[in-house]
């Protein structure tokens, strides 16, 4: 495959490639001190970068950053849940419970065909016989009849495509068991368009780099996002299984699953998992991010430092300042830049 030499081992060969450039296009020496930023896999590589060339990167901000690789992120949606019952974001304990409570009668009704016609106009699902596919059944259901916005959630955009607070005025307001109000939020989301359910199998490589990150998880990573039995997912547990999800990795990479458990296991061998032995790492989360349930969490030495942010998203406190409009997110973004200043000034 063309995406064999993609790798976090590669782009950290290529940062080092790339200090070397500009140190010598720019006269820089020893004495030019060189921090990495990122968010995300940006992030992890910015980690990852101080980790394994800590003789040319003197820092590193790992941001919002799953460091434990991990084939069934089950961590994912139970995060979503948590996500669902903060006060800081306008959640409750009330909210989350709405929102499993209704995925949990509809999982009960899709297994009844007389109901499946009633959902599929209730919903407004483009195709009126959508939901008599098991496989588009297990789609709508299982990865959420609404989204839940918690990588991306926004308290300061009053719109349910961004907001979980929206979401819950919605769904608490409603009764149970709560599939009215599932509709009524997904009616909100979808701005009256009909709701498309499709099952689309990955499409064949076309030379763009729309298949880069799912060669990433396969080969590297993991992160699949299940909904399983026995986890806290809001959505229809027991829907969206690893088979559903790793399966790809086969189909379009011929990579089979115990592979992708050989390779998980190896970038966590590799790199430290989520308890990494380096030095002048920060790794700041937020609690509303599903990502940060494979975050270190827990500093690892002396000077790796960690922060949970309060009703942040998704490395929140990486956006410019004045797109800040959370207290604890501004503090986050103040507290970085102090860390960084006090590393700067270490030989």
């Amino acid at each position: 495959t063309r995406l064999r030499h993609l790798s976090s081992q590669q782009a950290v060969g290529d940062i080092a490639a790339f200090h070397g450039f500009v140190a010598e296009k720019m006269n820089l020496t020893s004495a030019n001190k060189w921090v990495t930023f990122g968010g995300s896999y940006p992030g992890m590589l910015s980690g990852f970068a101080r980790l394994k060339l800590p003789h040319l990167i003197h820092a590193s901000v790992s941001s919002s950053s799953p460091w434990r690789a991990k084939v069934d992120m089950r961590e994912y949606n139970d995060v979503v849940a948590d996500a669902l019952a903060l006060a800081s974001v306008g959640g409750s304990g009330a909210c989350r419970d709405a929102v499993a409570a209704g995925h949990k009668a509809i999982q009960t009704l899709l297994e009844t065909p007389a109901e499946r016609p009633k959902l599929a106009a209730k919903f407004h699902l483009c195709g009126a016989r959508d939901l008599e596919s098991e496989a588009k059944r297990r789609a709508w259901a299982g990865y959420g009849v609404v989204d839940v916005p918690a990588q991306e959630n926004d308290p300061s955009i009053q719109n349910v495509n961004f907001s979980i607070g929206v979401i819950c005025d919605v769904m608490t307001a409603g009764a149970a068991p709560y599939v009215d109000a599932l509709a009524a939020v997904s009616d909100l989301q979808h701005g009256g368009s009909c709701v498309d359910v499709d099952v689309a199998p990955l499409p064949a490589d076309d030379g763009s780099d729309f298949l880069s990150w799912p060669w990433q998880t396969c080969t590297e990573f993991g992160f699949y996002q299940t909904c399983e039995v026995g986890t806290r997912c809001p959505f229809a547990r027991g829907y969206v299984g690893l088979d559903d999800e790793i399966g790809m990795c086969e189909a379009a990479f011929g990579v089979g699953r115990r592979v992708v458990a050989d390779n998980v296991a190896f970038s966590n061998a590799f790199y430290g998992g989520d308890a990494p032995r380096g030095s002048r790492i920060y790794f700041p989360n937020g609690n509303v991010d599903p990502w940060s349930g494979l975050g270190v969490r827990y500093e690892p030495g002396p000077s790796e430092p960690v922060l949970m942010v309060e009703g942040a998203s998704h490395h929140a406190w990486t956006h410019p300042a004045d797109e800040i409009h959370q207290d604890t997110v501004a503090d986050a973004k103040a507290k970085i830049q102090a860390q960084v200043l006090l590393w700067l000034k270490e030989p």
